[in-house]
């Protein structure tokens, strides 16, 4: 058995791979590929929400497809960070 790497985003990370290629949006094609699995941290959903809503415009149909899409392909989410 294979055991796959695991990737918890922070926000910065999150924004950019949703507004500009490069590292941040290979990180998300390989969680998609599945070569890397993703735990989402609710505190960097929050405010991935609040600054693609409130600093880049994003709609709520938008919003939405970005949320559906990370809940599709993280394996889970976690309230903070564990050591």
């Amino acid at each position: 058995m294979t055991t796959r790497s695991r990737v918890a985003c922070d926000t910065n990370v999150l924004v950019s791979a949703f507004i500009a290629g490069g590292p941040p949006s290979r990180i998300i094609e390989e969680v998609i590929d599945g070569s890397l699995d993703l735990v989402l941290l609710e505190p960097a959903m929050v405010e991935l929400v609040r600054i693609l809503s409130e600093k880049l415009g994003f709609t709520i149909e938008r919003l939405k497809e970005v949320q559906a899409l990370l809940s599709d392909i993280a394996i889970g989410s976690q309230q903070t960070p564990t050591q």
